[in-house]
């Protein structure tokens, strides 16, 4: 994927892995643990925001993605120019992580199952 590739070259010279004069790294987006629904995250994703991008665009397509998982990759990646694992949630990862929690197996014995 050349996108990778070139973020990753940039992100390379940036961190002195690599060096080339040719190439002049700059990468805007929010780190992966921001909160992506924060106005200031898009401020530092977006420099232009408020100027070349609508902040009420950006208002609205955060909205629409809090209350559907599956736009919340859209908007980090497009948005918050953030590299995800799937390009379709169908549920919020702290949905998810909060069912890490352990489990009696012998409670579930003789429970029946209702769809």
């Amino acid at each position: 994927m050349v996108c990778f590739e070139q973020h990753q070259k940039a992100e390379d010279i940036l961190c002195g892995r690599k060096a080339d004069p040719t190439f002049y790294p700059v990468i805007y987006g929010a780190v992966d643990d921001a909160d992506w629904t924060s106005e200031e995250v898009w401020y530092q994703a977006n420099p232009s925001l408020g100027h070349t991008i609508d902040i009420g665009k950006v208002r609205n397509a955060c909205m629409s993605a809090r209350d559907n998982p599956a736009e919340e990759n859209i908007f980090r990646q497009l948005r918050l120019n953030q590299w995800v694992k799937q390009s379709t949630r169908w549920m919020q990862m702290e949905k998810w992580d909060a069912c890490a929690f352990p489990v009696d197996e012998g409670e579930l014995l003789g429970r029946l199952w209702v769809y």
